[in-house]
């Protein structure tokens, strides 16, 4: 953990490294307002199996969207691809492009099913 403070900002970098022994200690470090950036494969989302693809998006992003918005009330979500450069060089642009489209849609209807969850409770 880094923090680095001024006299209006506190930033905490907190890298968990995939790990899943720190996921269940992970809202220690949560704060009511944050910036989260989640990490994933991006290999992991170009599989043939549609049921597949369905695992990967919740295991590597679902889950976190989900804790995150649990325990925070404002979260900011950044959504970063790693390991882009074997994507490209297997994939069109226009693939890439699409699959982009696909994950940020599937994303956002995510998001706003948690929303729409939260306000109902």
């Amino acid at each position: 953990i880094e923090e680095e403070t001024s006299d209006k900002l506190k930033i905490t970098f907190l890298d968990m490294g995939g790990h899943s022994e720190y996921y269940s200690c992970s809202t220690l470090f949560m704060k009511e307002k944050g910036i989260f950036m989640i990490c994933f494969e991006a290999t992991k989302f170009f599989q043939i199996n549609p049921s597949i693809l369905d695992n990967a998006y919740f295991q590597q992003i679902g889950t976190f969207l989900d804790h995150i918005s649990e325990y925070c009330c404002t979260p900011i979500f950044i959504l970063t691809a790693t390991k882009m450069d074997m994507i490209n060089k297997h994939r069109t642009s226009e693939e890439i492009q699409h699959w982009k489209k696909n994950l940020h849609s599937d994303a956002m209807d995510h998001i706003s099913s948690i929303a729409t969850r939260s306000a109902s409770i």
